[in-house]
């Protein structure tokens, strides 16, 4: 297995041009650093060289679906909510309320909160998406 795995060199992920296709592409927690034109301008660009499987978490909330999906995103929903609530290090403490003040360095709320049913959901709480193939 590790002679098939290969890493990118460490770049901005926001234009960043690795010049060959990856199958899989893990952002974990990193969107949370950049304002939401820089998610959007990254996962346009991630588009560009993953084939297959995107795992992006940490996103901003109310652009993250708009940005997955206009690249051909969608969420692979199976084991979501296992996913989702093995996660303890991102549920919300309390000393954490909803809407608190950000340090300056994140640019969206970093916790988790409870999988509603909003417009949205699959793609906020979600962390595996699947690239749909180009019609």
């Amino acid at each position: 297995m590790r002679a098939r795995v290969q890493f990118i060199q460490p770049a901005s992920f926001v234009d960043c041009d690795p010049g060959r296709t990856f199958d899989v592409v893990s952002l974990c927690n990193g969107l949370m650093y950049v304002q939401a034109p820089g998610q959007a301008q990254a996962i346009d660009r991630i588009s560009g060289y993953n084939s297959a499987l995107l795992a992006v978490t940490g996103g901003h909330p109310d652009t993250i679906a708009t940005d997955l999906t206009r690249n051909g995103y969608a969420p692979i929903l199976s084991g979501l909510h296992d996913i989702h609530n093995g996660w303890t290090d991102r549920i919300r403490p309390p000393s954490w309320p909803k809407g608190a003040p950000l340090p300056h360095n994140i640019h969206c709320d970093p916790f988790l909160d409870a999988i509603d049913d909003q417009p949205g959901w699959q793609y906020r709480f979600g962390a595996l998406f699947q690239k749909e193939p180009a019609a």
